[in-house]
């Protein structure tokens, strides 16, 4: 037995030979030398590959095929998915921006988040972005104010939280009766939407959407989901407002380790055509990030130090919880491998931890390694995904780089941070001094 993933953990275009990893036609320790570790390493032909396998999935549904940006908003990533003809939702000013650099139009661009600044939604409207997804009654309420050109509406999509519950850890669900998301149904909430939506000529009502959380392992949700959200474009039917298009959102579970559940986006297609049997004239909409971007990339750590304990070995490395939150964030479970040594047979398992000065920076416990070393190459697949979209500068310590790998090609996508680019953020009192 080797200590090595299987091909479903890993990009599409990767592969473990014994002395070394490659990606396309990269040696995954010559990126690692030429650009530093932590790095991280994501292929165009799994980027590519991921969002044709999505389209084909709901091709018979005629869906729109849209990228959540929150998983992965580097430039270079956004540009390959916008060339494999995917749309993108956005939740911030600056993935709008990242967006159009990358080439998206503005209207291939929804603007979704809980609570949006008056900034984003007049530069929403001021380059002409599809729709905002309007979060609640008080977003509302400041859009009408700042959309008064009944010449020029405002697209607007009204994001609903279903009282459904998906499986999955707590802080992943965005739908029930206690989500921070959306309009509950049949609210005071949902009146008082009706009412702004159809006394507004500055707006355009064109649709409806939902999400019910992320890492969902059951088809089912997804066919209720459709059920619920058809009854719910009824009844802003009846208040004169037709939906175009029903978004219902991504979510389904991918993969991190060896035997874990997931959910294949055919399933999800096949539950929500069961569930749509009530919508008239109603274009549907998917929103995936996690399942495009997760398994398209790989992190690159280099070993400090190996410690040997009562419950085992534990791996330093020179990342961790500012480059990966999410293990830390909750309880996200990781592999890992030698990319060196990866036909080696492990000799048992180890903790690998980060560099950060928190006892919760773990990114992967009970991985089983052959002998490791200083200076050891250490490689954690499925991690294009929510990792270097919440990289952070913890201990002033700089985030990481990215490079894409396209067959022959690699591309350094974002350079690494130095220590002046965080401190440059840094004012004196006398500057800030308000008299």
């Amino acid at each position: 037995m080797t200590s090595t993933p299987s091909s479903a953990l890993l990009p599409r275009d990767c592969r473990i030979e014994p002395t070394k990893t490659l990606i396309g036609r990269w040696d995954l320790s010559v990126l690692a030398a030429a650009f530093g570790t932590p790095l991280y390493v994501y292929d165009a032909v799994t980027l590519r590959e991921n969002a044709q396998d999505v389209k084909a999935a709901f091709e018979s549904l005629g869906a729109r095929m849209s990228f959540a940006a929150k998983a992965c908003s580097t430039i270079g990533v956004l540009r390959t998915l916008q060339q494999s003809g995917l749309d993108i939702d956005a939740v911030s000013e600056g993935e709008m921006v990242a967006a159009i650099q990358a080439g998206f139009h503005p209207e291939q661009i929804h603007l979704h988040g809980n609570c949006k600044s008056d900034r984003e939604l007049q530069y929403a409207i001021r380059v002409g972005i599809r729709a905002i997804v309007v979060d609640g009654a008080d977003e509302l309420a400041r859009l009408v104010s700042l959309a008064r050109s009944p010449q020029h509406p405002v697209n607007v999509m009204v994001r609903m939280s279903l009282p459904l519950e998906a499986e999955t850890h707590p802080w992943l669900q965005t739908s029930g009766t206690g989500s921070k998301f959306g309009v509950m149904v049949e609210s005071d909430d949902e009146t008082q939407v009706l009412g702004l939506l159809a006394e507004n000529s500055g707006l355009r009502f064109i649709g409806l959407h939902t999400h019910l959380g992320s890492q969902i392992t059951g088809a089912d949700i997804y066919r209720r989901a459709a059920c619920d959200m058809a009854q719910v474009a009824v009844r802003f039917a009846q208040h004169g407002l037709r939906s175009e298009e029903v978004s219902l959102g991504g979510g389904w579970a991918i993969a991190y380790s060896d035997g874990d559940a997931t959910l294949s986006p055919r399933e999800v297609a096949n539950a929500v055509a069961e569930g749509s049997a009530g919508f008239n004239r109603v274009r549907l909409a998917v929103e995936p990030g996690r399942a495009l971007v997760a398994n398209a990339a790989v992190a690159l750590y280099r070993v400090g130090a190996v410690k040997v304990r009562e419950s085992g070995r534990i791996v330093a490395v020179d990342g961790g919880m500012g480059d990966n939150l999410r293990p830390a964030l909750y309880g996200a479970r990781y592999t890992a491998f030698l990319p060196n040594r990866g036909m080696e047979v492990p000799v048992g398992k180890a903790d690998i931890v980060g560099r950060y000065c928190e006892a919760g920076d773990v990114l992967a416990r009970d991985v089983p390694l052959p002998e490791v070393s200083v200076g050891d190459l250490i490689c954690v697949p499925v991690s294009g995904a929510y990792q270097l979209s919440m990289a952070n500068s913890y201990n002033l310590v700089p985030p990481p780089a990215s490079v894409l790998v396209d067959g022959r090609d690699a591309r350094l996508m974002t350079r690494r941070a130095t220590i002046s680019d965080i401190l440059a953020r840094e004012v004196s009192y006398s500057d800030q001094k308000l008299n």
